[in-house]
């Protein structure tokens, strides 16, 4: 049984959840209400990234660090390293994919369409992660 384990809905159009999310202290928080702030909100995700196949386990905040919420999980095939990413956590999850045989791959934004692509660059090589070993 898996908890709290979600496929990512991939779609073409960002759904703006704001107004709901503005009146949650003025609603009931049923079941419904919640998982419609799950599909239309944290669940969502760009079209471009369908090829991942993501999935999402989705914590209550009082277990954000995670440590009472060890769950049975598919095997992880590949990991990809946002462009965003703190160098910190960068080395922290190439370490850990390092340490238990699991391939990664950095992404960066595509200069010319409005998309990410896999960098040239192995990982260890780039200024992202210089300078932390």
């Amino acid at each position: 049984m898996y908890n709290n384990l979600f496929p990512v809905v991939y779609c073409k159009i960002r759904p703006n959840i704001t107004k709901e999310l503005v009146g949650w202290q003025d609603r009931d928080m049923t079941k419904e209400y919640v998982w419609y702030i799950y599909y239309y909100g944290v669940l969502r995700k760009s079209i471009d990234w369908a090829f991942q196949n993501e999935w999402r386990l989705l914590l209550p905040l009082s277990e954000k660090h995670g440590d009472n919420c060890n769950v049975e999980f598919f095997p992880i095939t590949r990991v990809y390293l946002g462009n965003r990413m703190q160098k910190e956590k960068r080395k922290e999850i190439i370490d850990f994919c390092n340490n238990n045989s699991i391939p990664y791959i950095g992404v960066k934004k595509n200069s010319n369409i409005y998309e990410m692509q896999e960098c040239g660059m192995k990982c260890e090589d780039c200024y992202k992660y210089i300078g932390l070993e």
